[in-house]
């Protein structure tokens, strides 16, 4: 059987992030990027806590992910973008639906 794509995600234990975890679970090897007080994301994905703002924390998890999943990433997903781009999509189409007066 082929090795599955890997996706990490940030914020995985949130509400979007979370969300896309079990949208994507059994296509792709998951791995959850959170903060270790933020929770676990769903059981689809290995959780990695990490410290986002720390250089350091992010090498180190990488260099596991590394050795756990190889150098191939089919995608790494910022919950909190996604969740920005997707209200500023919401905000922009309300704007151009409402009706000036």
């Amino acid at each position: 059987m082929a090795q599955q794509d890997l996706v990490i995600v940030t914020g995985a234990s949130g509400f979007i992030g979370s969300a896309l975890i079990e949208r994507l679970a059994g296509r792709y090897a998951l791995v959850g990027f959170d903060r270790a007080a933020s929770g676990e994301p769903p059981p689809a994905a290995e959780c990695v806590c990490i410290d986002l703002t720390s250089e350091g924390a992010v090498k180190s998890a990488f260099e596991r992910v590394r050795i756990a999943y190889g150098r191939r990433i089919a995608a790494a997903i910022l919950a909190v973008l996604l969740a920005w781009r997707i209200a500023a999509k919401l905000r922009d189409a309300h704007r151009s639906a409402t009706v000036p007066a």
